[in-house]
């Protein structure tokens, strides 16, 4: 066992995310993803299902999580 302290490297650079949601030319309501999850056997309940918005397209997704003030997330 080893112990020891992490170094966090440099934070990324912001992103446009109006741009980047332009990008993205599908949507997909969460409640289409939750049911997707459940025909696979998981059925998730709260506080997982923390998913409000799904922008998709070819290659990326951008995903708006709302996390309840105080919750166990």
């Amino acid at each position: 066992l080893t112990t020891g302290a992490a170094q966090a490297g440099p934070a990324p650079a912001a992103r446009d995310l109006d741009a980047l949601r332009a990008e993205l030319d599908r949507d997909l309501a969460p409640a289409g993803l939750y049911a997707w999850f459940a025909a696979k056997g998981m059925e998730l309940t709260a506080p997982l299902r923390s998913i409000a918005e799904i922008h998709y397209g070819p290659r990326r997704v951008l995903a708006r999580v709302d996390v309840p003030a105080g919750g166990p997330l």
